[in-house]
């Protein structure tokens, strides 16, 4: 794989990204699927106890829901009590907290021109998948069902960071299109980058003047980027670049 890809809209901070030579990492809260961090917890009955002093770790409990739960005897309830505390609180920090930075293999999608470059108003930018920031991206797994926790014995808990951490990693299989890769980080933070990482800006078919103007004025410290304009290729739907 030589290069990967982000489908851009315009606006301001992207302007200001590009003068700082910075990939800025989103806040996952902000993306397009309610689904990102989303977990099922699977728990050993034997280790019910275990894991409310794991989730009294993670998670502030109010002191009145804390009473509550010292009231269930029933393990099945408390079971799926502890559960949903945990994967909500999961879900919470992940949208709160880890940020992303999305990437894709496809340079030629006409639904990501729409959904993520403005209606072909944005951009789209072609980066060295051999720079060692790109070698950062992980690709995306692509499932039918949601990522099962399975907390068997206790030695699992010492597994739950990175499991939590994967999380962001699987997405149901209707976004398989996207053929997605993905750099994680802290939520809002951003990665400075040098003149190397980005090979080329392709504009949209509806980019403006201005905006191709400024976008070049904001990259004009890196000299080495290349600049294409896309147009409609007669008798096909795809997007050529010239």
């Amino acid at each position: 794989m030589e290069s990967l890809y982000s489908y851009r809209r315009i606006s301001d901070s992207l302007f200001e990204n590009f003068k700082n030579n910075q990939l800025y990492l989103n806040v996952v809260n902000r993306m397009n699927d309610p689904y990102e961090g989303t977990i099922n917890m699977v728990i050993n009955r034997e280790l019910i106890d275990d894991f409310y002093a794991y989730i009294r770790r993670w998670v502030d409990l109010p002191s009145e829901m804390i009473l509550e739960i010292d009231k269930i005897y029933d393990i099945e309830k408390k079971m799926n009590l502890f559960s949903r505390i945990f994967e909500t609180s999961v879900k919470r920090a992940v949208n709160e907290h880890m940020g992303i930075f999305c990437l894709t293999t496809n340079r030629n999608s006409l639904p990501m021109w729409g959904h993520y470059a403005d209606n072909h108003k944005g951009i789209l930018i072609e980066f060295d998948a051999t720079h060692p920031i790109m070698l950062k991206a992980s690709k995306v797994k692509y499932s039918g069902k949601i990522n099962d926790i399975i907390i068997k014995e206790k030695s699992d808990f010492l597994k739950l960071d990175s499991i939590i951490y994967n999380s962001l990693m699987t997405k149901h299989n209707s976004w398989r299109y996207e053929n997605e890769y993905r750099i994680r980080g802290r939520a809002g933070g951003v990665i400075k980058y040098d003149s190397k990482l980005i090979k080329a800006i392709y504009f949209g078919m509806k980019t403006s003047f201005e905006d191709k103007e400024k976008l070049k004025k904001a990259n004009a410290h890196n000299p080495n980027i290349k600049y294409y304009d896309s147009v409609m290729m007669t008798g096909t739907y795809r997007v050529n670049y010239l």
